[in-house]
């Protein structure tokens, strides 16, 4: 037992060591430059790098619990487009007897606050229509955000909001008592439907047979201009789910079923027409000048760094990737807050760097970082996005590899629209860069 925790104690010591030794040259060219004995600063190695279309994206099965509704529109990278399909799951309740009427069905919609993107102010008239299909037929289903579903033309609900108007709200629940939910949307839907699920008591009690009478729904909203939402499985507490809820009364009681949302499937559209990136898609001469990204199924960047043989037999220090945004005051920005760095091998196969998996397993974000931070450059104001790269790079060196290729997008890109436009590679403003801080190896 003895020897097993110093053993635990020792990788621990380790990691602490190899975090504090990296973050002690923090990024490079704001820190160190070549003012210590023995430590050198380059950030002028060339680099090589595109804006590129993405590929589709895996939206289920997610680990992500809030999702995007709602439409987006700037000049730097089009429109892009949020919907839903959803389903939902029987908790096997029944009414406790046949002699009851109907009131009402209603869809609630948790909302995520913190997905709010564009204009706050803005109406949504968002509508609700009914699934043909089911979206889940087994566990080892997967779905990607160009996937769609048939739905029934006719809606069975709409409702207009506008997202800052979104409070809390008092209902009457069963019992005559008002209960006051956060951050929510009510939707009433279509009686008949309501009616249908009450009319087979076999069908609540198990759920594949619930599934086949009542697909889902498919949720969209129409903006004017710009202005996304998000639709949250739970509530903040945990303690309320999106939902159906079929009101009845018995004896003039009320009461009512629950039916929880089972699954949500993001479906995506972006379209480039006429948008300042149109013209620079996998162009390397372009990405010289500028460079854009953006979430969901957006745009992302290939970073290609193709001679790393100036530190072959030298310490890397620290190597950090290094972006920065062009502001404009007449676009309303909506920046990623963080930024993913993946490595492309020859086959065109991705992985997360080493960077960001030391950072997670020390549940230590400030030793990857990825964040952009405002900042004031040459005079310039600007986001300046930081990516630790230094053991991805020592990885290499190791293996006497001497260049790279990395695909860079947005964190978490299921529930962030975020898009930027960045100086490019050789831009005579400012430009994306790897800082690189090294030393010769005693």
């Amino acid at each position: 037992m003895k020897i097993f925790q110093y053993f635990i104690i020792v990788i621990a010591l380790t990691g602490i060591m190899i975090s504090g030794c990296i973050k002690s040259s923090v990024i490079g060219d704001d820190i160190l430059k070549n003012d210590e004995i023995g430590v050198k600063f380059t950030d002028t190695l060339p680099l090589i790098a595109k804006t590129v279309i993405n590929d589709s994206l895996r939206v289920y099965p997610t680990s992500t619990s809030s999702f995007l509704l709602g439409q987006l529109d700037n000049p730097y990278t089009g429109k892009a487009k949020a919907d839903l399909f959803v389903d939902f799951r029987s908790l096997g309740n029944v009414p406790d007897s046949s002699d009851f009427v109907f009131d009402s069905i209603v869809l609630t919609v948790i909302v995520d606050t913190s997905l709010f993107y564009g204009d706050d102010y803005e109406k949504h008239h968002l509508e609700v229509f009914e699934l043909n299909e089911n979206i889940n037929k087994t566990d080892a289903d997967t779905f990607y955000a160009n996937n769609t579903f048939e739905y029934k033309q006719s809606k069975i609900g709409e409702i207009d909001f506008v997202p800052l108007g979104i409070d809390s709200l008092d209902v009457i629940e069963p019992g005559n008592d008002t209960v006051r939910y956060g951050e929510q949307l009510r939707i009433k839907l279509d009686n008949e439907l309501g009616q249908r699920f009450l009319s087979d008591f076999d069908v609540l009690k198990d759920d594949t047979l619930f599934k086949n009478m009542f697909k889902g729904i498919y949720l969209k909203t129409t903006v004017e201009k710009n202005s996304m939402i998000g639709m949250s499985i739970l509530d903040t507490k945990g303690r309320n789910a999106s939902r159906v809820e079929v009101y009845y009364t018995i004896d003039s009681t009320l009461h009512k079923n629950i039916f929880p949302v089972h699954h949500i499937i993001s479906h995506f559209e972006h379209n480039y027409q006429g948008a300042e990136v149109e013209s620079f898609f996998d162009s390397t001469e372009k990405g010289d000048s500028f460079l854009y990204i953006q979430g969901m199924v957006g745009t992302k960047l290939e970073i290609k760094i193709p001679d790393l043989s100036l530190l072959k037999g030298k310490n890397l220090n620290k190597a950090a990737l290094v972006f920065f945004t062009v502001e404009n005051p007449d676009v309303i920005q909506d920046p990623p807050s963080r930024l993913s760095a993946y490595s492309e091998d020859s086959l065109g196969n991705l992985k997360i760097v080493k960077d960001w998996e030391f950072s997670v397993l020390n549940n230590d974000p400030e030793f990857y970082y990825g964040y952009g931070n405002e900042t004031e450059k040459d005079g310039i104001k600007t986001l300046k996005y930081n990516i630790n790269l230094t053991l991805f790079i020592r990885d290499l060196l190791k293996q006497d590899i001497y260049n790279a290729k990395l695909i860079i997008v947005p964190e978490n890109r299921i529930g962030n629209p975020g898009f930027a436009k960045f100086y490019g590679v050789k831009n005579s403003v400012l430009r994306s860069k790897l800082n690189i801080v090294y030393s010769n190896i005693n």
